[in-house]
């Protein structure tokens, strides 16, 4: 497990966050519940060590209590364990547990679209077709301000995450406490 200490600075008012076709499709707007941020508990097998220690509740499935996330993500967890896509745990904890920030920030069409592209046919063949929840034209575009499919590179030993978040967001990256980094930019 690492820590992950990032400091977060999003500019520019008039930056879409989310575009209100995002808002509609995910029924934002008629949430009464407050978004709050909570600590992600060790028993979200999921998402717990992600690199991020708190979520954003309501998620962005709508779930409002722990205890419903907690049994929803863990029907997701077969699909993981199945290792069908590197960005499959990336892909479902921004939906389940997604970071704490002021406002939600969904994960990339093309995101989905590569995690669908891998996953799909082992859901098929254990009888299980790809979810309409999660249904990749829900998903804002590249550019967009949203989570991206992310790159590993490996050089000299050294392990690098490059989580790509597109657009309005600027991310200071202070020294964290092991090998695992964790950059955000914007294009």
């Amino acid at each position: 497990m690492f820590f992950l200490l990032l400091a977060v600075l999003v500019h520019g008012a008039s930056c879409n966050l989310i575009p209100n076709q995002y808002i509609t499709e995910w029924g934002i707007s008629s949430r009464l519940t407050q978004p709050s941020c909570v600590d992600i508990p060790e028993n979200l097998t999921l998402c717990h060590g992600i690199g991020y220690t708190q979520m954003r509740l309501p998620n962005l499935l709508d779930h409002d209590t722990m205890a419903e996330v907690s049994q929803q993500s863990s029907s997701w967890v077969p699909l993981f364990n199945l290792k069908c896509h590197s960005d499959t745990q990336l892909f479902l904890c921004s939906l389940f547990s997604p970071v704490c920030l002021d406002r939600p920030i969904y994960p990339c069409r093309s995101l989905c679209e590569a995690v669908k592209n891998g996953c799909e046919s082992r859901m098929r063949a254990y009888g299980f077709p790809w979810p309409d929840m999660v249904r990749c034209d829900k998903f804002p575009v590249d550019n967009d301000m949203c989570i991206s499919v992310q790159a590993n590179t490996n050089s000299g030993g050294h392990h690098k995450q490059i989580l790509k978040l597109h657009r309005c967001i600027k991310v200071i990256n202070p020294p964290l406490l092991s090998e695992y980094e964790m950059e955000f930019f914007f294009t």
